[in-house]
């Protein structure tokens, strides 16, 4: 469990590593907007945060078992359970991939089609009315990218932030792909755990912050970025 309590001198984050929100730099020093975000929040409240870089996934883990006193993540019912959501940081999309010569262009158009997902996600309503959909799982979004590149798939359903991550991580380039088609809106939270012996006070600080928010992501506009180099 955290050690975090009313006369303690900083607090602990679990920070997800989002390629366009978290990055390192030449010199291994992270940054980026959340980083910039969080810093804020921390002049703010006048107590030191200490920002753990972790993968996705962990962040939650650490969450829910206490180790951290709060989490960067997406808001979902099922999250809810291992925190609780004070500040709404930001927002990001749901978005269907699929290759450049084979497109998606829209919801019709995935009647009967085979979709990529990953395994243990957020429900996505959009789809539920979608006739003869099936759902292949992936346990990582690297062996989701593979399933739709190599075919195995029509389409790849996944955030927005994570098709960005799979560029920049030269997993796929914008050129393979047709235009990401919206499905529904997710937001990012900073979640504060269940756990954490944290003083109540500082987090109606946190929550009274001005402004607290990054710039929505936006596929389409990265997708001309990368196509113009």
């Amino acid at each position: 469990m955290s050690s975090a309590n009313p006369g303690q001198d900083h607090v602990e984050v679990a920070v997800p590593i989002i390629s366009q929100l978290v990055h390192q730099d030449e010199n291994g020093k992270w940054q980026g907007p959340l980083i910039d975000l969080l810093k804020r929040a921390e002049q703010e409240i006048g107590i030191p945060f200490h920002l753990r870089m972790v993968p996705f996934k962990r962040a939650v883990v650490m969450v829910e078992e206490g180790d951290t006193d709060f989490g960067v993540f997406l808001e979902s019912p099922k999250r809810n359970q291992v925190g609780m959501p004070i500040v709404k940081l930001g927002d990001a999309q749901y978005i269907i991939v699929s290759l450049k010569d084979k497109p998606i262009h829209n919801l019709s158009e995935l009647e009967n089609k085979s979709v990529a997902r990953i395994r243990g996600g957020a429900e996505i309503k959009t789809l539920k009315g979608v006739p003869g959909l099936k759902y292949y799982y992936f346990n990582n979004h690297r062996d989701g990218t593979h399933l739709l590149q190599y075919g195995r798939v029509d389409a790849l359903v996944t955030a927005d932030f994570r098709l960005l991550d799979a560029v920049d991580q030269n997993i796929v380039t914008f050129a393979e792909l047709a235009e990401p088609v919206p499905l529904e809106p997710r937001e990012l939270w900073l979640y504060w755990s269940w756990k954490s012996n944290l003083d109540f006070s500082l987090v109606r600080r946190l929550k009274s912050i001005p402004n607290l928010h990054l710039d929505p992501l936006n596929p389409a506009k990265l997708r001309e970025r990368y196509l113009a180099k």
